[in-house]
């Protein structure tokens, strides 16, 4: 088994038992902090209106954040992989 398959293996085995930090974040959070992380001079009066235009079709608001918690435990689980490829690499 290579390093990589060792460290996929893990990653899928704490998958189903995973507990993300974007699981912290309600909705409006998780909205307002990934504006701000993409565009980092907007307003506070501008993220507000901005969430409000989003609410303004609840469907729509529930696809994008549905998509922004997919794409955060997407990155945090590649983070996740290579902390342990460090750890392996440097346990050997």
């Amino acid at each position: 088994m290579t390093k990589n398959e060792g460290a996929q293996e893990y990653a899928n085995s704490l998958t189903p038992e995973q507990n993300y930090v974007v699981d912290d974040f309600n909705d409006d959070e998780l909205f307002i902090y990934d504006m701000k992380a993409r565009v980092p001079d907007m307003t506070e009066e501008e993220l507000a209106e901005s969430l409000q235009a989003a609410q303004a079709n609840p469907q729509a608001f529930e696809k994008q954040i549905a998509g922004l918690r997919e794409e955060y435990k997407r990155l945090e689980e590649e983070e996740i992989q290579q902390e342990q490829a460090i750890n392996q690499e440097q346990a050997m």
